[in-house]
């Protein structure tokens, strides 16, 4: 049966009407395109939509994977990506997509119940950097609700690109923490930090593309589908979407949820 094949709300707002760029990166079930700057995700199948790009019937998917290599070119034109691969042109005709808005909701205090959900994760156990005192130290900073300028490029800096793979853990924790805010906080003050601070330190392609979306007020299908059940207070669809999420990556998903659950407790709880 072939699937509904969507398009982010956020990559339609970037992604240029025309340019040029090349393949990125290639994986077993996806790949990412750079392109004027900008890094585009093509997924495939059941996978969740990135806020970066689109999701593909696997069968587009999987016919173009075994084509393509990293350098490949990729062009931007008239509502279509055309990647030349080795066989010969690829097009991906992204605006006859469905649309799905991915910006983070603005929603009413976090429910206790979310908060609870997130502590029986048992995160520290499971994220992809030390807890030691130097994270404890960040996370309380964090935790504050409004901390001091000073401190928060502090703490940002020292997270940005700490941790190992494509989404270090210290970006994914910075990335679950914007989201917590853009839902339930004032996100100002942390955004502008995060974007002096990331002007002057590297960290990788994909986090920088995913950082630039959390400071957009944008974020993943399953992370907004998630502040919208706790907005809504449908504690019932936690367990599944926080599964979801879970599944991000090595422990980038466990990362990022750590992040939200330190802006869940930075903000007074719904009563």
């Amino acid at each position: 049966m072939t699937m509904t094949e969507t398009v982010s709300s956020y990559f339609l707002r970037r992604v240029p009407e025309r340019g040029a760029g090349e393949v990125h990166s290639v994986f077993r079930s996806s790949l990412n395109v750079m392109a004027e700057g900008f890094l585009v995700h093509l997924g495939g199948g059941e996978a969740t939509l990135s806020c970066l790009g689109i999701n593909m019937d696997p069968g587009r998917m999987g016919a173009l994977l075994p084509r393509v290599r990293p350098g490949d070119r990729a062009v931007f034109r008239d509502g279509s990506l055309r990647i030349y691969d080795r066989e010969g042109v690829s097009v991906i005709p992204y605006r006859e997509f469905a649309t799905v808005p991915l910006e983070l909701p603005r929603c009413s205090p976090p429910p206790p119940s979310l908060l609870r959900a997130l502590e029986a994760l048992g995160l520290e156990d499971r994220v992809g950097i030390p807890v030691d005192s130097r994270l404890e130290t960040a996370l309380a900073t964090l935790r504050q609700p409004s901390p001091p300028e000073d401190r928060l490029a502090e703490t940002i800096g020292f997270l940005a690109g700490r941790g190992k793979g494509l989404t270090p853990s210290g970006d994914d924790i910075l990335m679950g923490y914007g989201a917590g805010l853009w839902a339930w906080g004032e996100p100002g003050p942390f955004c502008h930090a995060m974007e002096k601070v990331l002007r002057s330190q590297r960290t990788t392609d994909v986090s920088a593309a995913y950082l630039a979306a959390v400071r957009e007020g944008c974020a993943n299908q399953d992370f907004c589908q998630l502040l919208q059940a706790a907005g809504a207070g449908e504690q019932a669809a936690f367990p599944a979407l926080l599964e979801a999420i879970s599944r991000h990556g090595h422990t980038s998903g466990w990362d990022s949820l750590l992040g939200l659950r330190t802006a869940v407790q930075a903000i007074p709880p719904a009563t």
